[in-house]
C-alpha cells in the first residue's frame, strides 16, 4: 500500500460504494472507513489492497449520516472543544 492511498479525509469509490478514510491505526495497521450512508468498516492492509478503489470527489451530500443531529448540538459541541479565548491577564491575581 502506498501512503497516499490511506490519507485521512480522502474519498474513494469501490464496488461497495463511496467512502471516506476516517482513521489510520499505525499500531494495528488498520484503516477505518465511513461510507456515505454512515456505516463504518475497519480494514486491514490486505483487505484494502484487495479493493478496487479510485479517488473521487466527496459526494454532494456527504453530511447525510449526520442529518439526525441538530445544528445547535454541533454548535454546543464546538463550544466545549474550543472555549472562548481567555486573556492571560484574566488569570493574573494581584
Amino acid at each position: 500500500m502506498r501512503d497516499f492511498d490511506r490519507q485521512i479525509g480522502k474519498w474513494y469509490q469501490c464496488e461497495e460504494g463511496i467512502f471516506e478514510v476516517v482513521a489510520w491505526d499505525e499500531r494495528t495497521q488498520t484503516l477505518e472507513i465511513q461510507y456515505d450512508d454512515g456505516s463504518v468498516q475497519e480494514l486491514d492492509l490486505d483487505q484494502w489492497d484487495a479493493l478496487d478503489v479510485m479517488v473521487v470527489s466527496p459526494p454532494e451530500d456527504w453530511s447525510a449520516p449526520f442529518d439526525d443531529i441538530e445544528k445547535w448540538e454541533i454548535d454546543d459541541a464546538d463550544a466545549a472543544v474550543f472555549p472562548e479565548e481567555i486573556s492571560p491577564l484574566d488569570r493574573v491575581s494581584f
